[in-house]
């Protein structure tokens, strides 16, 4: 039999579920409080039906369903001492980075990024970005006066995603030249 609780032994969570010569089992359903340890515990019964008299309990894990936090989204290059850009004559490659992300629990994993113009339409797929607070696109072709605005998401390390955070955006600014 197997179970799931909040101490070695416990069997709070499932209550105790026969299983049979398996290697791997996998609960369902199930209503975790998050922080609280998770204890699995088996206890095995012979051919006569006796229980033997020990429980073999794994390491706790912590339950973690929680989506990490964000804060800021800034327009601009992860060097940028200006802070947060209003306009670019960059036409073919875009930079934005972010600060304050958290997650108490298990700790971020990684960041999701993705371009978008003003009106909705998306410009680029969600790009996974790992060790680092910025993204950078390239390759585009951004028109005078597309207004583009930075998304990032967090992913933490137990598969949550945050909610998505955006810049306030940037205007495009392409004239090669002015006409007086």
């Amino acid at each position: 039999e197997l179970a799931l609780g909040y101490q070695a032994g416990g069997n709070e969570l499932t209550g105790w579920i026969t299983v049979e010569n398996i290697d791997t089992y996998t609960f369902y359903d199930l209503n975790l409080e998050t922080g609280m340890p998770i204890w699995a515990t088996l206890k095995a019964y012979d051919i006569a039906g006796n229980f033997s008299d020990w429980l073999v309990s794994a390491d706790s894990v912590i339950a973690d369903t929680l989506a990490p936090i964000g804060y800021a989204v800034w327009d601009g290059p992860a060097d940028s001492l200006s802070g947060d850009l209003f306009y670019s004559n960059q036409t073919d490659s875009v930079h934005f980075r972010w600060e304050y992300f958290t997650d108490d629990l298990s700790g971020i994993s990684h960041y999701e990024a993705r371009l978008r113009l003003q009106d909705g339409t998306h410009l680029t797929d969600w790009q996974s970005i790992i060790d680092t607070n910025h993204a950078a696109f390239g390759g585009l072709s951004l028109q005078n006066d597309d207004y583009i605005i930075g998304q990032v998401k967090a992913v933490d390390l137990a598969g949550n995603l945050s909610q998505v955070y955006e810049s306030n955006g940037f205007r495009t600014v392409s004239y090669t030249h002015l006409a007086l």
